[in-house]
């Protein structure tokens, strides 16, 4: 594995700028030079550090966004969709910057709804059941396993509701699934066709690696990462419930080399950011859908891998 000096990791960085203009990623640079970003994140302490040390500016970071900007961007964007609330997932669509920024600044997104005078419900009120039936109507309209951007985008509440009730998006979720044998549960179709037992959920077809099916939910996404781990050129040297989910190394292409990577699982990749996981503390996310435009991370997406075989 090549070793870099500092000054020739900032080189590096520059030369980058000179090619891609200032406002380029770290997978951009990796891109660009052949030499993984982690190395450099390591050489300084951050990616932002080497950022600034070369003299550029993060693209996370090109300008400060002041409360009151936030508060007349949210009235603006209330008024031009014609409601008297914002969701997360309209702010995701149409804001200037992602939804943990605006946790960041004003504690919660209640709070920042309470800050642009904007309407907030009242979750506490509302029972479990009526919670997991909301889940079961959205199931039966997609026909495939709904995720926060799903609940905030088409549902009657946000899924911070959910996740406030259940400690997780996830808990929530199995806990509808724990249910599904009740009226919560989608209806089975009455047509000849509909052979699904209820209470289980399957994916598309795949037929790959020993898995019939594709993940419909993030054990599914363990599991198949753990039979195509070796292929990917990792070794598992960890999995917990904590975050991040495993802890892993990977051989470094071509070299007999490991460098180790944090991982974490998810079914799609924006749920990282709705679990308010820290970026800082993980390497890599791997998930069935890449569904997150901006995400910081790299991101192993497993339906591709699949459809590369």
């Amino acid at each position: 594995m090549p070793t870099y000096s500092r000054d020739e990791l900032l080189d590096m960085l520059r030369k980058t700028s000179g090619i891609l203009g200032t406002d380029f990623s770290a997978n951009d640079f990796q891109a660009a030079t052949g030499v993984n970003y982690h190395i450099v994140s390591r050489a300084f302490g951050s990616w932002h550090a080497a950022m600034l040390a070369a003299g550029l500016t993060p693209k996370s970071n090109k300008r400060l966004i002041l409360p009151e900007d936030l508060i007349h961007e949210a009235r603006a964007l209330a008024a031009r969709l014609g409601k008297n609330t914002l969701t997360v997932f309209d702010w995701s669509r149409h804001g200037s910057c992602n939804d943990g920024t605006i946790r960041r600044r004003f504690g919660s997104w209640e709070a920042f709804l309470k800050e642009a005078n904007l309407d907030i419900g009242n979750p506490q009120d509302i029972p479990n059941q009526q919670l997991l039936k909301e889940l079961g109507r959205l199931y039966r309209v997609l026909r495939k396993p709904v995720s926060p951007g799903d609940m905030d985008g088409m549902g009657q509440y946000s899924s911070s509701t959910y996740i406030r009730r259940w400690g997780s998006w996830k808990s929530a979720w199995c806990c509808f699934i724990e249910t599904a044998e009740t009226s919560v549960a989608p209806q089975e179709d009455s047509s000849p066709q509909a052979t699904q037992p209820q209470g289980v959920f399957y994916g598309e077809i795949i037929n790959y690696a020993g898995m019939l099916h594709a993940p419909v939910n993030e054990q599914g996404v363990v599991y198949l990462f753990a039979l195509l781990s070796r292929s990917l050129g990792f070794t598992v040297e960890a999995i917990q419930s904590a975050f991040p989910d495993a802890v892993a190394k990977r051989q470094l292409r071509g070299q007999k080399v490991f460098e180790r990577v944090l991982i974490e699982f998810e079914f799609q990749s924006s749920s990282f950011q709705k679990h308010g996981h820290d970026a800082s503390g993980c390497d890599l996310i791997v998930c069935w859908e890449h569904d997150w435009k901006d995400c910081p991370l790299e991101v192993i997406e497993l339906q591709r891998v699949v459809k590369r075989s």
